[in-house]
């Protein structure tokens, strides 16, 4: 069911809201970066639908390609069968995952609601799945499922209700690294403190991570915020009233509450009331050694000062003052906020 938006609610939250509706799991800021650099094209092109040129991932994951689309008309039914044919053989690659999707429409793709599952005959559909689906994913990760090399698979639906599918479509997706994710966080928080701030020339983003991390933060560190984001933010209510602002002498650590390590990418949550950060490069990496323990399950992880639940990328941003203080005092334990600056004790 949609959410009925607050009459509280404000004009921004309300946007993203229905972005949310007409693109889901399509990170917003994302669009928002393809908007920014066709506005300073000479000759802008037409856009099309989001679901024209892009496929429905999440913070984590990037469109590769498409390894097999099936079409088929059949009345609503609660038991299904396809037989898919894969472009390729299949092949196992670290960095890669398969996502399966149902289609009620060309551009409307379905929240499963299924009851099992199976491939060639074994039983696929597991707790894990059926948790995913009901935090919103709208994909089936067939990874683990799929026996490689195989050319195709033939695959049996039982939903808890009828239901009528036009596609169903396996796509190949990046799985985004911890320096990865930390470059999109830079970037989105420098949009955000600058509409118009000088982006990196598009064969930057054709790096190796590692290197493409230390441009976006090369580019975060010398380009000024126009307008910054505090960490006194208002609720997800829209109410004001709880605000923290920053005390005289307050003092911080520049040590990562989870490794204990000097912080190099301060970070918090957009809700965060908090002036504390902590490292988002190694908070990315606790994720991905939670992924290599069998226990993640594609959610971000609380913030490790306050507990709030940190979503998705979006609600991440890179403290800029901060940043700087760390940058000017290399050795210190600690940070002081003094007459309205960030220094050492």
């Amino acid at each position: 069911m949609v959410p009925i938006p607050s009459a509280r609610v404000k004009q921004g939250e309300y946007a993203q809201l229905i972005f949310g509706l007409l693109y889901p799991a399509f990170p917003i800021w994302r669009a928002r970066e393809q908007a920014y650099r066709q506005n300073r094209e000479k000759n802008p092109k037409l856009m099309h639908l989001a679901y024209d040129t892009l496929f429905l991932t999440t913070d984590l994951y990037e469109r590769e390609e498409e390894v097999a689309r099936v079409d088929r008309l059949i009345p609503d039914a609660t038991s299904q069968e396809w037989h898919i044919e894969f472009s390729r053989p299949l092949e196992k690659v670290p960095s890669t995952r398969y996502f399966m999707y149902l289609w009620l429409a060309s551009r409307t793709v379905w929240s499963p609601q299924i009851k099992t599952m199976t491939i060639n005959g074994e039983e696929k559909w597991t707790e894990r799945d059926e948790r995913m689906v009901q935090r919103g994913c709208r994909y089936i990760d067939l990874t683990d499922k799929l026996k490689y090399k195989a050319l195709g698979i033939d695959v049996k639906f039982y939903f808890t209700e009828e239901v009528e599918l036009k596609h169903v479509s396996v796509c190949a997706v990046h799985e985004k690294t911890p320096e990865e994710l930390t470059s999109h966080v830079y970037l989105q928080t420098v949009m955000h403190n600058d509409p118009d701030a000088k982006l990196l020339p598009d064969e930057c983003y054709r790096d190796h991570e590692r290197r493409r991390l230390l441009r976006t933060e090369a580019m975060f560190v010398e380009q000024p915020p126009k307008r910054k984001r505090t960490h006194a933010v208002e609720d997800g209510d829209g109410d004001a009233d709880d605000v923290v602002v920053l005390n005289e002498n307050e003092t911080i650590s520049a040590l990562d509450p989870l490794m204990i390590s000097r912080i190099e990418h301060p970070a918090r949550g957009i809700y965060c009331k908090h002036a504390a950060c902590f490292d988002l490069l190694v908070l990315f990496q606790c994720q991905q050694m939670s992924k290599d323990n069998k226990k993640r399950e594609d959610v971000f992880h609380s913030c490790p000062h306050c507990g709030h639940e940190l979503k998705s990328v979006q609600e991440l941003y890179v403290d800029y003052d901060i940043k700087k203080a760390l940058l000017a005092y290399p050795e210190a334990d600690k940070l002081v906020h003094r007459d309205g600056v960030w220094t050492t004790e």
